[in-house]
Formats: structure tokens, C-alpha cells, sequence
């Protein structure tokens, strides 16, 4: 952890700026930035709480802390949104993004049916009245940062809907859309003022005086100062759980990369081949080379 200030690209800083009650404004106004719409109100799904972060810390189940401090969820008066962060690029990563968004639009098929049989039960009228449950689905609206690059262009922001190409046809209710912001692209391309304004904010953790008052207040929150001694103890254990993650896949990834150059060896594959396949560099190559198969 940086000595003044937390990037906002930290899990638990993340968590803490868009799912903290009384940060509202800034989330709506991400979602106003992104998305181009202003919802009056948003009630937040999972909200940021630190004692129950510090439970699982003691507990030393950092697996299940890691997964509670990663997305942002919340609800509108007609529609949701999903925000989540991801920095490093994972196996099937198109498919996981697919399959929240899909688990957030289910999840609401039983709302209406729900609601309806609280009312009658807390006004004793019986059974409740029979409703159809498609009537509470509503839009979903997801926002991925990308740490890495993904699409292989340089445009860092796209925004995807159902959409007929042929006859430019949308549908008359739009189901979802689904932005992918990707920060390593930098920000020339991107066409609105605010937008460059978050991408400041995510990369640098700074912001222009221009920013509006809403990104300016997710700047401010960075400050180490205004951590609690909580948030620092597990903001440190996230961060260094994150760190032997990536260190036990990297060695994990290099192991299975000198395997297939065994085998390719074994084979007679050049090293270039094998460079080229594996990524493993000519040094390494070398070595495994002179071994006894």
C-alpha cells in the first residue's frame, strides 16, 4: 500500500467508493457517465461493510472476502447495475462476464411474486393474488474495468446491446448492456469529458479541477489518513493475498510452459518453435534442452 494513497484500482478501495452508503452520487454518476442515464435513487445490494470484511479476516477466509469486495451491485427503480473490476486476464473471462450479467437479470424473476405476497399477508387477505413474475425483470447495466487489454483495437471503451446489424434494428426493451472499460488504452479516444475524467481517476487516482464534485469525492476517498485501522489490516492481507495468487500462478504457468517444451524437444521442435509456442525465452529453452529426457 502506496503511503498516502490507496489506488482506486485496490479491491477494498473499490468496494468501499461505489458500494458505501452515502457514496451513492458517485456510483450514479458513473453509471450517468458510462451509460447515459440518471437514476433519482439506487439502493445498493451488497453494501460496503468492514466488520464483516475483519470477520473473515480472522477467520482466514480470504477466499470468500476476496469474492465479497469485487463487484459492486445495486438496484434502480427500473433497472440494475453490476460494477466490477478486473485487472489481470483470466481463462474464459468473456464467458464469466456473461454468465453475472445473466445471474443479475434472473435474479429478480421472483420480486413481484414476493412483494405481492408480503402485502396480502400483512394486510391478512388470504392467499395472494396470482401475478405474472416476467413482470419484475427489468435492464441490467454492467460496467467491467480492464486492467489489461482485451480487444485487439484502440479504442478503450465499447459498449455492447442486442442489436439486429442487417436492418439496425434494437429491441423495443433493451435487456442489458455491457461496457468494458480498458485502462491500459489510454484516453485520446474516448469521446466524453467525464469519461476521461474516470479514467484519470482509476489510473493516476487523480483528477483535473474540471472533474465533476461526484469524482472529485471518489478522489478524496483515497486517502490512507481517512482509512479506519480496520480498512488498513485488510486492505495489507487482500493485498498480500493478491500477491501470493499471482506468484503461485506464474510459477504454476511456468512450470506447465517447460513441460510442453520437454515434450516439443522430445519431438525434435526447434527452439524457435518452442519459443515462439511456449514464451519461454531461449535461455530457458536451452537448459531444458542439455537434460536428461
Amino acid at each position: 500500500m502506496a503511503q498516502d494513497k490507496v489506488l482506486p484500482t485496490n479491491d477494498l478501495m473499490y468496494k468501499k467508493t461505489f458500494a458505501s452508503e452515502g457514496n451513492e452520487d458517485i456510483t450514479i454518476g458513473l453509471i450517468h457517465d458510462f451509460f447515459g442515464f440518471k437514476p433519482e435513487k439506487l439502493t445498493l445490494k451488497t453494501p460496503y461493510d468492514i466488520d464483516s470484511y475483519s470477520a473473515l479476516v480472522e477467520s482466514e477466509r480470504i477466499t470468500e472476502l476476496r469474492r465479497r469486495i469485487k463487484d459492486v451491485s445495486a438496484s434502480m427503480a427500473t433497472s440494475d447495475f453490476i460494477g466490477e473490476m478486473q485487472l489481470k486476464k483470466l481463462r474464459f473471462w468473456d464467458e464469466r462476464f456473461f454468465l453475472y450479467l445473466r445471474d443479475q437479470y434472473r435474479s429478480n424473476y421472483s420480486e413481484a411474486e414476493k412483494m405481492v405476497k408480503m402485502a396480502a399477508d400483512a394486510e391478512e387477505k388470504g392467499a395472494a393474488p396470482r401475478v405474472n413474475r416476467h413482470s419484475s425483470l427489468k435492464p441490467v447495466y454492467q460496467l467491467t474495468i480492464l486492467g489489461e487489454n482485451h480487444y485487439p483495437d484502440a479504442y478503450p471503451l465499447r459498449i455492447f446491446e442486442p442489436y439486429y446489424t442487417k436492418r439496425k434494428l434494437k429491441h423495443l426493451k433493451q435487456p442489458y448492456k455491457q461496457a468494458f472499460f480498458e485502462l491500459e488504452k489510454g484516453k485520446s479516444k474516448l469521446d466524453a469529458a467525464n469519461q476521461k475524467h474516470w479514467h484519470d481517476y482509476f489510473v493516476r487516482g487523480e483528477v483535473s479541477a474540471e472533474a465533476p464534485v461526484y469524482i472529485q469525492k471518489a478522489t478524496g476517498l483515497l486517502t490512507v489518513a481517512n482509512l479506519s485501522e480496520k480498512e488498513r489490516e485488510v486492505m495489507s492481507l487482500v493485498e498480500r493475498a493478491v500477491a501470493d495468487y499471482e506468484a503461485d500462478m506464474a510459477d504454476a504457468q511456468h512450470e506447465n510452459s517447460c513441460r510442453i517444451a520437454r515434450n516439443m524437444l522430445a519431438k525434435n521442435y526447434s527452439v524457435d518453435d518452442i519459443h515462439e509456442l511456449t514464451g519461454l525465452d531461449m535461455d530457458t529453452i536451452e537448459e531444458l534442452s542439455a537434460q536428461p529426457v
